[in-house]
């Protein structure tokens, strides 16, 4: 054979290596197709984009196989998530795989190097990239580039060609309802580079989304890595004023007797008269739950949450929302999101929300979360409280029959009453999980903002009103503890200096569960002269406001 016709011919060979190195994977899924047509559409895909990187003109030929061999690393995660899955992994699979940490990625590597299937298709794989690279790395002859161009073309478009029919079928799938679908529909996962396209695919789209929804949060960094069990629970309360969880409400029922019954024995502590950061729960809680004063609260949408430091210590983390607080308080990376109420901002479509009348709902799977793994876990709790209309936090057969004939006042104070017993037991209940809890276990509990009751008076209803009063602008604020916690003798050294206070801020709270979680040290020292973003008096624009300054 002359020597032209030699070199274009090892060119060629050589794309048909590359080509079979990148189908070869898909051994490990498409045999395992339900139906014919599945098989048919994944051997179809995984060719498709096998033969667009390996028939690609000459330069990035030489490309795409020097590529290859720097993903072999993706390519053997790949592998290994499909001998054990059947499937190739998409994009919560490839967000996984990034946060885990070396004692599980190399537990999981013992356990595939241990299937006989996995090593198959790798040893394929890299044999094939070994013979493609030796045969880009040949010179090819300049007399038959023109006939060489000509056979990569019609291998080019010969690939495309199901590509397009299966990209096609898949946006005629998607039906009216907006949802996501692959771009080459099932099949698309069947193949590495299949799972490379719905990543990318995926990650624009969360991109696109993120700015659309002005999504700018920060990734926690934190430099300890906490590995010894314990529970740390961030409850979000509604429209609770400062007094309405205390040592003076045990006669109000049985439940808020037990919790300052549970104080008093030494398992938890009431904290001061707390600075709400804001009179409204859009403005308050993303400010709470980061740590962030009044005074900089445009940080806010864009600092990492304490949930969100918890992570990147080590933790894992849920976030249960049965309340809304906007899309500011969103925040990627926590292992369970659940709730009525999204606050996962990679969750698009808002799917698989649960509906939560009560509060009291949310104890079985707070209890599930708890019970698993070894490590530290934490939690933020978003409660809907006492949030108007007050009735509807309680099962009207939980208390006695209303009692006919009340005045206006007396009955909204009964109703708010009511939904604050009810949601102390809610609350006892989540203690009882700390009590199951062997290793240290702790709950801190603010209310995002509190309430104006007609009661009080003075002109305003509820909260969020033309002026903040200190009704709506104090929240009541609290820790419990399990005894494993009390024995540590961190809950004394933390508050040591927070409970002699006169007026604590929402970002004390917040700073006191970074401390009590072992990421901060203590003890907390309360802010000297809290401040809330509110208006003094009706018809001001809001700013920041001495907390002292707020009137009835």
């Amino acid at each position: 054979m002359p020597p032209e016709r030699s070199e274009l011919h090892n060119e060629l060979v050589g794309r048909a290596l590359l080509w079979a190195a990148w189908c070869c994977p898909a051994l490990l899924t498409v045999p395992k197709a339900s139906s014919t047509v599945e098989l048919i559409a994944g051997a179809a895909v995984t060719a498709g984009l096998a033969g667009v990187a390996a028939f690609l003109p000459k330069f990035l030929w030489k490309l795409s196989c020097a590529i290859t061999l720097v993903a072999l690393p993706y390519t053997l995660w790949w592998c290994g998530a499909a001998a054990v899955g059947g499937t190739g992994p998409g994009y919560d699979a490839a967000v996984a795989a990034t946060q885990t940490h070396s004692g599980e990625a190399l537990g999981a590597l013992e356990f595939v190097l241990g299937l006989p299937a996995f090593l198959t298709v790798v040893l394929a794989h890299v044999s094939f990239l070994f013979l493609a690279l030796r045969a880009a790395a040949q010179p090819a002859a300049v007399a038959h580039r023109s006939a060489s161009a000509r056979s990569v073309r019609i291998a080019l478009l010969a690939s495309l060609l199901p590509l397009s029919v299966f990209s096609l079928l898949a946006v005629g799938s998607a039906g009216p309802a907006p949802r996501r679908i692959p771009l080459f529909g099932a099949a698309t996962l069947v193949s590495p580079l299949g799972s490379v396209v719905d990543i990318a695919a995926m990650k624009i789209r969360l991109l696109s989304w993120y700015h659309e929804q002005g999504y700018r949060r920060r990734k926690a960094r934190t430099t300890t890595v906490l590995t010894e069990p314990q529970l740390a629970i961030f409850i979000i309360g509604e429209s609770v004023r400062a007094g309405g969880y205390g040592p003076n409400q045990g006669q109000r029922g049985a439940a808020s007797r037990q919790l300052a019954d549970r104080v008093h024995a030494g398992l938890g502590a009431w904290l001061p008269t707390t600075c709400a950061a804001s009179d409204g729960t859009h403005l308050a809680v993303p400010m709470l739950v980061t740590a962030t004063t009044p005074e900089n609260r445009q940080q806010a949408p864009s600092a990492p949450t304490v949930l969100g430091i918890l992570k990147a210590a080590g933790f894992t983390t849920a976030w249960l929302a049965n309340n809304e607080a906007g899309p500011d308080v969103r925040e990627r990376g926590h292992d369970l999101y659940a709730g009525a109420f999204n606050v996962n901002p990679d969750n698009m479509d808002d799917a698989g929300l649960v509906n939560w009348k009560y509060d009291e709902e949310m104890i079985p799977l707070i209890k599930e979360f708890a019970s698993k793994s070894n490590g530290p876990k934490g939690m933020i709790l978003h409660f809907i409280g006492s949030h108007i209309p007050y009735q509807a936090r309680y099962p009207s057969a939980f208390f006695p029959p209303e009692p006919s004939g009340l005045p206006n006042d007396q009955l909204v104070d009964l109703r708010y009453a009511r939904s604050l017993e009810y949601g102390a037991r809610t609350i006892l209940q989540v203690a009882d999980i700390l009590d199951l809890t062997a290793s240290p276990a702790f709950l801190v509990y603010a209310s995002d903002h509190g309430e104006n009751l007609p009661s009080d008076h003075n002109g305003l209803q509820i909260h969020l009103g033309p002026r903040t009063s200190v009704q709506d602008g104090t929240v009541s604020a609290f820790v419990l503890w399990n005894k494993a916690m009390a024995d540590t003798g961190s809950p004394a050294r933390a508050l040591s200096r927070l409970v002699l206070a006169k007026h604590i801020a929402h970002v004390d709270v917040a700073r006191l569960f970074l401390v009590l979680a072992g990421l901060m040290a203590g003890p907390v020292e309360p802010t000297a002269d809290p401040t809330v973003w509110g208006r003094i008096s009706i018809g001001d624009d809001y700013g920041v406001v001495r907390c002292t300054a707020l009137r009835p």
